[in-house]
This record gives structure tokens, sequence and C-alpha cells, in this order.
């Protein structure tokens, strides 16, 4: 009867230390679990291409009617503009774009590109927003419907990509009514001069990383990639877009043909065409409109050769007279295609 009663109080004293033992085995179990809820919440690294801060700069111009010669003047910073930073936004995956003004935050928006649709509510109109990363990674798509004030319905979609020189290129166009408008605003790098919030200066030491980034992301764009962006974009934020990054493809017939089946405006295509071929075509910087260079007929260049004659690699479909209803790609294939 003692021994039972001993081991009966050595058991009622062991208790306590039982119990301690078995909350260390919960929070030993449970400590994985916040691991991965942490690495959830981790920045996605595609974001790693804007993360830092940028300038706006003005749009090169070209200088003396010399564009045809690539000779432009040099993309100069707007010295009265505000630093722009994008940080990684705490406890998402997305970031924060903050606008920085002598030295302090003065506004901020998080864009997080799941591809999610979430409830929006901004300049007096209330709606739904979504970001998502295109395929590659390498470009952000954005899009956004909503109801403004007297029940207008305003649309917009937008793109943040990386030109071939390593800007920022920030594509907006807003949609009201049946009158659509393209903003494209143009940032590079802000090294020097900077007088950031201990939050952000913490947040941007991106360094070598960043860079890597901003290198892969300026990579060539192949004509897949356009018919991707056309599939989610308005078509003129993809015109603001090829208009601005200013650099050709690698096209022919073919290709343009299934850009074209791809359900790709005529527009666009016309824009990969004249990029692609910059001695025969002219692109308006405004208007976005590409044309032959020639006086007169569309079908002849300012030399005056044929347009058939360019030396265009022209494809197997059956190529057609010329008709003043065919968009400036159709002509330059000498193709006839019915959208």
């Amino acid at each position: 009867m003692v021994n039972r009663m001993v081991n009966s109080n050595q058991l009622r004293r062991r208790a306590p230390g039982a119990g301690i033992a078995l909350a260390a085995l919960l929070v030993a179990a449970a400590a994985p679990v916040r691991v991965i809820q942490a690495q959830e919440t981790q920045t996605d690294p595609r974001w790693q291409a804007w993360v830092g801060c940028w300038r706006p700069v003005e749009r090169p111009t070209a200088l003396g009617g010399l564009e045809a010669f690539g000779v432009v003047e040099a993309p100069r910073e707007r010295g009265d503009a505000p630093v722009v930073c994008v940080v990684p936004a705490a406890g998402t995956t997305g970031v924060d774009i903050t606008t920085v003004v002598n030295g302090s935050v003065v506004e901020r928006e998080r864009v997080v590109a799941t591809g999610e649709q979430t409830p929006s509510a901004q300049e007096g109109c209330t709606g739904w927003e979504r970001a998502e990363f295109s395929p590659d990674g390498r470009r952000v798509y954005r899009r956004a419907e909503g109801t403004c004030a007297g029940g207008q319905r305003r649309r917009s979609s937008g793109l943040l990509a990386i030109s071939p020189e390593g800007q920022w290129l920030d594509v907006q166009g807003v949609t009201v009514g049946t009158e659509t408008g393209v903003r494209v605003l143009r940032y590079r790098e802000a090294i020097s001069n900077l007088t950031l919030p201990a939050e952000v200066q913490s947040a941007v030491s991106g360094g070598r990383a960043a860079r890597g980034a901003r290198i892969a992301a300026a990579a060539p764009v192949s004509v897949a990639e356009v018919a991707d962006a056309a599939r989610r974009l308005d078509a003129a934020v993809v015109e603001g877009w090829l208009v601005e990054r200013g650099a050709g493809f690698d096209v022919d017939a073919k290709r343009l043909v299934e850009l074209a089946d791809a359900g790709v405006p005529e527009r666009v295509i016309d824009l990969v065409v004249a990029l692609s071929y910059p001695k025969q075509f002219a692109i308006n910087p405004a208007s976005r409109d590409a044309d032959f260079r020639a006086d007169g007929d569309p079908r002849r260049t300012r030399s005056g050769s044929d347009a058939s004659l360019l030396g265009f690699p022209v494809g197997t479909v059956t190529a057609s007279s010329f008709s003043p209803t065919r968009s400036v790609w159709q002509i330059a294939f000498g193709l006839k295609y019915e959208f």
C-alpha cells in the first residue's frame, strides 16, 4: 500500500514536468509551420528587377530629324520630380511603390502580382484590380475596373517592364466611355543624392542582385510574348510599350500571320513590322502609327523603290495586288489577310 502511494505521489510530482515537455514538443512541432508561413509571405523574387529607387526621365527626342540613324538626345532626369522607390511589402509577396519627397514618403501604392482579383477604392471609383506576372516573369500586367461618380464606368490596364537600356517603363491606359488615353512614364535608377527615410533605405539595398535581375528583364522580347501581352492588355497599352522599347523583332510573313491568327490587333502587328525594319518604316511617337517612309504612294519608300522589292522575307501565303484597305504589314509582305 505504501509503495503504491509513493508511486502515485511520484506520478503527481512528475506531472508538471511532463506538461512542460509536452508543451516543448508542441512548440517544436509548430516551428516548421511558422517557417513555412514566413516563406510564403516573402517578396516574390520576380520583383527584384524593380526593387530600388528611381527618378523619372524625359522621353528621348530626335536631334535634327536624325531618328532614322539612331541619333537621339540622351534621356534627361526631371530635376523637380520626386524619387520613386519600390520596396518589399512586409507580410506579402508584393511590393510598395512609394513616392519620396524631401526624405518623407508622401504616397504608397501596394501591388501584389498573384493574379487574384481584389476590391479597389481610389480616386472616387470603386471596383476591382488585379496584377500578375507574365509567363516569363519579366513584366507585370495590371487590370482594373470600377464605377465612378455618376455611375460612369472606368476600365484600365497597364504594364510594368524594363527597357533594353535598363529603364523602368510604366505604361497605363484608361478607358472612360468610348475614350481611351495612354500614359507612359520612364524611370532610371537613382543612385546618388538620395535622401530616404530609414524604412526605405534599408529595403532597397539590392546591389548586384537587382542589377542582374534588370539585365535579365531587359532581354529581347519575342513575338510570342507580344501576343501574350495583347491577350491580357488593351491594344493601346501594348502599342505604347512597343514604341517605348524601340527594339525590333526577328519576323517573317509566317510569324506575322501567326500573330494575326492569335487575335493580335492589326495596329500592334504594324508596329512589330515597323520596329523590325526602321529603314523602311517610320513611327509617329505621339499616335504610334506606323507607315512606309514614303511621300504619296504608301507602296513606295523615300528612295522610290517598290515596297515589294525591299527584300522582306515573304512566306508561302499567296501574294495579292495592292489595296489601300490593307495594313502596313500586309502590304510589306505581299499578303492579303482577312481579320
